[in-house]
């Protein structure tokens, strides 16, 4: 019986073993990515929430003292940094209806008890929304609404 020694027998291998890397190190990277790219956008998300309920706050206690601008002000220093990944980023702040959502007004001229809602809007932008199939960008829409504490 003939044998090869395995020196022999690992020359041929050598090419198939890169071949065999590359075919596994593309989708390897590709998963890697679209999973650090969707926990961007979770955190982008989160960052957004966490911003208008920031906002609301800041907004129900400062009705009569605060400007539109103030309490964008703190919900745009709330997302730390973050608001340069959302496209057409808007801020709005109105005296609302708790049970529908409708708007009642301006702000400024809610009571004690009535509803003040803060509402982000714009369009999130992944990295390399190409390379993973993804859209260009990514609507994102959060608001809170809490109770007024002044006036």
């Amino acid at each position: 019986m003939i044998t090869r020694s395995l020196r022999e027998r690992s020359a041929g291998r050598r090419g198939a073993s890169a071949v065999e890397l590359a075919l596994v190190l593309g989708p390897l990277f590709t998963l890697i990515l679209g999973i650090f790219e969707y926990s961007r956008f979770l955190m982008v998300q989160n960052l957004a929430e966490n911003a208008c309920r920031e906002g609301a706050r800041f907004a129900v206690v400062n009705t009569s003292t605060q400007t539109l601008a103030g309490v964008q002000a703190v919900v745009t220093s709330m997302m730390a940094g973050q608001s340069a990944n959302i496209q057409g980023l808007a801020i709005t702040v109105n005296q609302v209806n708790p049970a529908t959502g409708a708007v009642l007004g301006p702000w400024t001229s809610t009571t004690f008890g009535q509803a003040i809602a803060v509402q982000m809007t714009g369009n999130y932008q992944p990295v390399t929304p190409a390379l993973l199939f993804m859209p260009a960008t990514i609507p994102i829409t959060t608001s809170a609404v809490m109770l007024s504490e002044a006036n």
